[in-house]
């Protein structure tokens, strides 16, 4: 403001210096360049690094990645500047759908570099040309994550000849499950069983077996694995 008000003065009095012409010229020329060259940059084809965002679906927070995804590529695109210059007002992003590639507790997920190059040849202008993107393609292995859940319950014997009974000791087991955090609370104490088969044998510890029926326990071990017992005519 300080500066307008300055140059206002120098207009209005009389040039009746060389020097205060000359430094008026000199603005001018000054301005006069900045506006072609302005023109100039805005008609002239450029290559610029345009960044575009990444927004998945199909990807649950309960999966865990042995290369994280990339939330961001970076493109070089190649126009006139006026043109170029509509990246920087609306940016650019890429809708990636997951969904049919992750089946399963573990698997792998690809997103190819013609799948990517055509997300966003969809995007970018008629004139605008597509020279490089970074990374190319996307690609990584999956797996669910887990966690670790208990039960206290009681060991059956299976296979006792009638008229006698087996008794353990201990009678009841804790059994550690690895279930999926995303379906921890669909597994209870009644999906599980704790069972020892009648001794053949003389064996001295009867082993115990562990049965499930939830799709989501992915293992399951108990302690103590091996019991006591006495068999009672």
């Amino acid at each position: 403001m300080q500066m307008r008000k300055t140059l206002s003065k120098i207009v209005k009095k009389p040039l009746k210096s060389s020097r205060t012409r000359d430094i008026l010229v000199y603005l001018f020329f000054v301005l006069l360049a900045t506006a072609m060259w302005f023109t100039h940059a805005l008609n002239s084809v450029r290559t610029i690094v345009v960044p575009v965002e990444i927004e998945y679906e199909g990807v649950s927070e309960e999966l865990t990645f042995s290369e994280p995804l990339p939330r961001q590529l970076q493109i070089e695109v190649r126009d006139q500047g006026k043109r170029l210059q509509t990246y920087d007002h609306n940016p650019l992003v890429l809708h990636i759908d997951l969904t049919p590639q992750i089946r399963g507790k573990e698997g792998e997920v690809r997103v190819s570099a013609e799948v990517i190059r055509r997300g966003i040849n969809d995007q970018l202008q008629g004139t605008s040309k597509l020279l490089h993107v970074t990374p190319e393609h996307i690609q990584s292995t999956y797996s669910e994550q887990v966690t670790e859940k208990t039960f206290t319950v009681p060991v059956k014997v299976i296979g006792v000849p009638k008229g006698q009974t087996v008794r353990l000791f201990p009678q009841e087991v804790t059994v550690s499950l690895i279930v999926s955090i995303k379906h921890y609370n669909d597994v209870q104490a009644d999906d599980i069983q704790a069972v020892c088969r009648y001794p053949k044998g003389e064996e001295e510890l009867l082993e115990v077996e562990i049965r499930h029926k939830s799709k989501y326990i992915s293992s399951a071990r108990c302690n103590p694995a091996r019991l006591e017992y006495i068999i009672e005519k």
